[in-house]
């Protein structure tokens, strides 16, 4: 813009409150602000600033036009201001996202028989509300369980109470529905329809709900409890139970965290990550000294989709009023990662529109203030990460996973894909993860990690390492080719006679109908014996013949045992030179059997066999891990030709078949064992992004465990968190500068002789 229409433009402008709206050349709003003096306020940007941002100066560049209207004060421009920036979002303003699936609870305390629903706006009826709420779901679910303790309506019946008790004593009008309705005949209903209560029984329930919804659940358990010990007391036994489920209800929906030690009980607490171009946000509300409940938001902003800076004290301005102007209830404190634009001024709107005294926004610099800020941000870090999930979903990662189906040629669709990373330090405190999506999105409950062998630097063994342990368990899932297990039969009686007799087993009265064999053709490769005594179960006669030993075979008729027998715990006694083989499976060595197996106890001391010891399987302690035993249909490695080959050698010697494909970081190059070139994807195509984020969640989780373990001495990792930069870039680092803080301190252009100029700004701009 000219000088002298810049001239022309301030001349204009009063020395007064408003808000002033910047347009470009196509008379485009782009960027909508408030002032306590316009004139000041909009002349600010037409005047010299080294240190002005980036985004700010770019569009000072667009302005052609500046529009303002005058209010009677600050507030009123904050107002309006947000009102503006609601209705055109323009370019350069932070936006919430999207306000339509918001919802309200409105409870209609004017009627006789007030209603309780959830509602997508808050007017101005003298009804009460709470809200707004984010998670709908959560919401429903919190109904149908308040339903079930404290019946209440929900319909939109009209129903106006005349006098007396039963139908006649109601009125009903609008008349949508069949009355009752199943929700009375249910119990989750008192029946106002029909008379079944007066206006007085029925509001009882519904004040206890406000208290809820306020955050006050003690009132509401103390009356529970206390009908609870009546009923127990008048010997209504089947009542008191019913009660004690009501309590157990209550407890489940709130799981409210309790905060000590805050200096108030009444705050909000918000903070914020910003991820993708976008900003996530999370608000704690802390009643009671109770975090009662929690929501998230989204806002855009153009300027940080290009990565350009904006100021937190912009942002949680932005928040603030966003979610204040729809907020049904002003806590007398809201605790922030840092002090607001405007802080004085917001503060003044938000103590008028609240029903306190005083009101403060608090930015903490240590304590339990600084603790539930930390907690804040971890819980906005999750909610961006199942953000980005959900949008990665709509955005096709179907199609993606089908791309992957054809590229890598697999049998069939990849439903499940594990990952797997190995990280260390210098060598040192090595582990590996295994990370799981199904259907392409995360599923941590199913992520697994390992402690490796501490040994010299070797990726290569570290990986073959971790496979094979992961993958051993799934082998165990299925016999080797060839071979059948089965009971056994009468005339598999004399080959198993004879092994027993050849291995010079003990194994006490023989029954042919207490054993399982594995035969291979018409021949016993294994056998095994279940024995019941009274209540207890004991394996004998545990035999893999010589020829078939090392494919496993004991471990299959170990777990047919354990299996069938129907007791928590099986025993076995067996010579002291196996023990290892048995813990190995999961039994442990005791030293005192059940009475009822006093034979067994004989054979421990007057066994002719030199060395005998007992053994449990406790079923208790080897719940099924459904992680372990579900197969992939992909599993992806991360890194290149070397850990692909690894993966090839662990599935040929387990005889499994899965396919496998490994992932390098600095190409993102994809290897396959079936030929030698690599595949390059384009790096916008779904299925390289599904593979791109199972590879960086595979290297999160693996350096999140190898600083949960050892703490301090991981600090080194915070280098490798860096998308983009490996343990290899580490190293190199650490030997050039010696310490994280020297890398820290360290000039770009030093760090770039080391790793090369792309790194070097990667690493700069996350210490930044």
């Amino acid at each position: 813009m000219e000088k002298s229409k810049i001239n022309g433009i301030i001349k204009t402008l009063p020395h007064e409150p408003g808000v002033y709206k910047m347009k470009n050349s196509s008379a485009k709003i782009i960027y909508i602000g408030k002032a306590k003096d316009l004139k000041n306020r909009v002349s600010s940007y037409f005047q010299e600033d080294p240190a002005r941002e980036l985004r700010i100066k770019k569009m000072i560049s667009e302005i052609e036009e500046v529009e303002f209207i005058v209010v009677k004060s600050e507030i009123e421009a904050l107002l309006l201001e947000t009102n503006i920036i609601k209705e055109l979002r323009p370019k350069y303003n932070i936006k919430m996202r999207d306000d339509k699936n918001f919802i309200y609870i409105r409870i209609n305390t004017n009627e006789d028989y007030p209603k309780i629903a959830l509602v997508r706006k808050k007017l101005n009826d003298k009804a009460i509300y709470f809200g707004p709420k984010t998670a709908t779901f959560k919401v429903k679910n919190t109904f149908r369980t308040l339903k079930k303790i404290l019946p209440f309506r929900h319909c939109n019946l009209d129903i106006k109470y005349i006098s007396g008790k039963g139908e006649s004593s109601v009125k009903i009008g609008n008349k949508t529905i069949k009355y009752p309705c199943l929700d009375y005949h249910i119990g989750r209903c008192q029946g106002p329809c029909i008379g079944k209560c007066t206006p007085e029984q029925y509001r009882t329930n519904i004040e206890k709900i406000i208290k809820f919804f306020k955050g006050d659940t003690a009132a509401l358990f103390e009356d529970l409890k206390s009908e609870m010990k009546t009923a127990a007391i008048d010997q209504k036994f089947e009542k008191a139970a019913k009660i004690r489920d009501k309590m157990k209800d209550i407890e489940e929906i709130t799981m409210r965290q309790h905060v000590s030690n805050l200096p108030f009980e009444e705050a909000d607490v918000m903070n914020y990550i910003i991820d993708n171009g976008k900003i996530y946000t999370n608000l704690f509300q802390v009643r009671e000294s109770k975090i009662i409940g929690q929501e998230n938001f989204t806002f855009d902003a153009d300027s940080i989709k290009q990565n350009e800076y904006v100021s937190p004290a912009e942002i949680i301005n932005s928040f603030i009023r966003f979610y204040y102007e729809q907020a049904t209830e002003i806590p007398k404190h809201i605790i922030v990662p840092e002090e607001p634009e405007d802080k004085e001024t917001i503060e003044k709107w938000l103590l008028k529109s609240s029903n306190s005294n005083t009101l403060k926004i608090i930015v903490p610099e240590k304590g339990n203030n600084n603790r539930l800020l930390g907690l804040s941000l971890l819980n906005a870090k999750h909610f961006a990460n199942q953000s980005k999930a959900r949008w990665m979903h709509e955005q096709g990662i179907d199609k993606g996973l089908e791309e992957l189906k054809e590229i890598l040629h697999l049998d069939k669709f990849p439903k499940r894909i594990e990952c797997y990373d190995v990280s260390h330090i210098g060598g040192t405190e090595t582990v590996g993860s295994m990370i799981v999506f199904i259907d392409g999105i995360a599923n941590p409950n199913q992520y697994r990690r390992f402690k490796l062998a501490q040994t010299k630097p070797d990726d290569y063994a570290s990986m073959k390492e971790l496979l094979t342990r992961r993958l051993e368990k799934l082998a165990r899932q299925s016999l080797p080719k060839g071979f059948m297990l089965k009971k056994a039969v009468k005339k598999d009686s004399k080959p198993i006679l004879e092994n027993i007799k050849t291995a010079n087993l003990i194994v006490g009265e023989f029954d042919y109908k207490n054993y399982f064999v594995i035969k291979k053709g018409a021949k016993i490769a294994g056998m095994i014996g279940l024995i019941k005594t009274k209540d207890t179960f004991h394996t004998t006669g545990l035999f893999v013949d010589p020829k078939f030993r090392g494919q496993k075979l004991s471990y299959f008729l170990l777990s047919k045992a354990i299996e069938t027998a129907k007791a928590k715990r099986v025993y076995i006694i067996c010579r002291k030179a196996l023990k290892e083989h048995y813990e190995e499976f999961g039994f442990e060595e005791i030293h005192h059997l059940p009475e009822d197996l006093h034979n067994l106890k004989d054979c421990t001391t007057n066994c002719p066999i030199e060395g005998m010891i007992a053994l449990v399987y406790d079923k208790n302690k080897h719940t099924p891990d459904k992680s372990f035993n579900s197969k992939p249909d992909l599993i992806l490695i991360d890194g290149g030709k070397g850990q692909l080959q690894m993966g090839t050698e662990v599935l040929k010697k387990l005889s499994l078949k899965i396919s496998v494909a490994s992932l390098a970081k600095q190409e993102e190059e994809i290897f396959v064992p079936w030929q030698n070139d690599s595949i390059r994807l384009d790096l916008t195509s779904g299925s390289i992004q599904v593979l791109q984020r199972a590879r960086d969640e595979a290297h999160r989780f693996a350096i999140e465990y190898m600083k949960n373990r050892h703490g301090k001495i991981a600090t080194a990792s915070e280098i490798i968190e860096i998308p983009g930069i490996g343990e290899k870039s580490m190293q190199k680092l650490f030997r050039a500068f010696g310490s994280l803080e020297n890398i820290k301190n360290t000039p770009m252009d030093k760090i770039a002789e080391i790793v090369g100029k792309s790194s070097a700004m990667k690493i700069k701009q996350h210490f930044q």
